[in-house]
């Protein structure tokens, strides 16, 4: 079941796909057939006497996004789950300070394709699976669907906290949402989570967000140090990139674009030894850095070929 005091949604459960208002928690979940409010009797106190209560996953008849939107909690933004077959009552809260951003969960549905996803991610056949799937996000934007604008040189941040706790009352599985709501945003309130504390933990976070880390928990990926090899500049004062992984395929996927800029500014005869690329680099920074060289082997023209088919200019590869 997904908890969040959300004022209502932008959700994807209609057959096309596109984003429809709907309430919270209570709404068809299909959309496409306006003449149809839901199919089972009202259990939220709405007085929509054939609401379906949609914080139940087991409700979604399809493939679903839901955005909740005017997101308000005691201690600003949250979206929660617990597991229904849970006696313990296990709550987790992942709450964030993106007042103005997206707050939103994913389920794959409890119809045919839907179904065969959940079993297959939640532990195979129904009698063996532990529970159905769900993604639970948030970020900057209100929806998936809507990008926002993040200005060269700089930076773009916010808090996000996770929390735990169990009830074992009963309201979580209340038939009115309202009441297994007012759990989670009691226990917050219990627990010492107001807006003010939040905003201290992004105040202090906000303080260290350029400090230079001391200790490396895990080794991210190495595309962030080589755009910053490219651009002989830091992309951000408190982040590190490192070429240097912990996973050797990665290792190998950045090798060819490491020579390009490097010393000798070509592939090395072990990259134009293999059948096929590992990676691709479409920008036009790149793209302008493979046509400048004067020496071009077949791996600038596939290259130069692939960046101008993304461009556009489909006849490029046969012309290169």
């Amino acid at each position: 079941r997904i908890l969040s005091p959300a004022g209502w949604t932008a959700e994807t459960s209609g057959p096309a796909g596109s984003l429809a208002y709907s309430e919270w928690p209570t709404f068809a979940g299909g959309l496409a057939n306006s003449s149809f409010d839901g199919y089972s009797p009202d259990s939220t106190g709405s007085t929509d006497p054939f609401g379906t209560d949609s914080s139940w996953l087991g409700n979604l008849q399809t493939v679903s996004d839901v955005f909740l939107q005017n997101v308000t909690g005691p201690a600003g933004p949250y979206i929660a789950y617990t597991d229904a077959a849970d006696e313990a009552g296990f709550v987790s809260v992942h709450g964030h300070t993106l007042d103005d951003g997206g707050t939103k969960f994913f389920t794959w549905g409890q119809n045919g394709p839907g179904r065969f996803m959940q079993d297959f991610l939640a532990g195979g056949a129904s009698d063996a699976r532990e529970g159905d799937y769900c993604e639970l996000q948030v970020g900057p934007a209100p929806t998936q669907m809507q990008s926002f604008p993040v200005a060269g040189g700089s930076t773009l941040e916010w808090t996000e906290y996770f929390k735990a706790f169990e009830d074992t009352s009963g309201d979580l599985k209340s038939d009115v949402y309202d009441e297994a709501l007012g759990v989670v945003n009691d226990w917050l309130a219990s627990d010492g989570m107001t807006r003010e504390v939040v905003d201290e933990m992004d105040a202090f976070f906000t303080s260290h967000a350029d400090d230079t880390p001391t200790s490396i928990l895990s080794k991210g990926m190495p595309w962030g140090a080589l755009e910053e090899a490219r651009r002989n500049a830091k992309l951000a004062p408190g982040c590190t990139f490192s070429t240097d992984t912990d996973d050797d395929l990665q290792s190998l996927e950045v090798q060819p674009w490491l020579e390009l800029i490097g010393p000798n500014g070509q592939f090395s005869d072990s990259t134009l030894a293999r059948a096929a690329p590992l990676s691709y680099q479409v920008s036009d920074e790149w793209y302008a850095l493979l046509e400048a060289k004067q020496f071009k082997t077949w791996l600038h023209y596939l290259h130069l070929g692939i960046g101008g088919a993304e461009r556009g200019d489909v006849p490029s590869p046969a012309r290169t």
